[in-house]
C-alpha cells in the first residue's frame, strides 16, 4: 500500500517545473519532500524554501515563510515545535493525512 506521503505527488514524477519549483526539488533531500514540491507546483502558491532555518535555528524541511507554514519528514522537539508556533508558524508532518488540506491553508488552490 502506499504511504501517505506518497499521495501527495501527481501521477508520475513532474516533466518540467518553473525554474524557482526545479531549484527546491532539487533542494529536497527526501522523496516524500519531493512529492511534496511536485504536489504543491500543480497548485496556485510560490515556490517554498527547503532546508532553511528559522525561529531559534530551527532547520525546516520544505517551508512557506510568508505564511509561517511548513512541513516536516521527522518530528521536531517539543522545544523546537513549541519556540516556532511561539513566533506563529504552523508545522505538519508530510505524512499526514492532511497535507493537501494544509497546502490550502497556505493558499494554495488547483489552477
Amino acid at each position: 500500500p502506499a504511504r501517505p506521503a506518497d499521495r501527495l505527488a501527481p501521477a508520475g514524477a513532474p516533466a518540467t517545473l518553473p525554474p524557482a519549483w526545479q531549484a527546491a526539488w532539487d533542494e529536497a533531500l527526501s522523496e516524500a519532500e519531493r512529492q511534496l514540491i511536485a504536489f504543491a507546483s500543480s497548485l496556485d502558491l510560490d515556490a517554498p524554501v527547503v532546508g532553511e532555518e528559522f525561529g531559534p535555528g530551527v532547520p525546516l524541511d520544505v517551508a512557506w515563510p510568508q505564511q509561517r507554514t511548513a512541513f516536516v519528514v521527522e518530528d521536531l522537539s517539543e522545544r523546537d515545535r513549541t519556540a516556532l508556533e511561539h513566533e506563529g508558524w504552523t508545522i505538519i508532518r508530510i505524512d499526514e493525512a492532511g497535507a493537501r488540506e494544509a497546502l490550502e491553508a497556505v493558499g494554495g488552490s488547483a489552477s
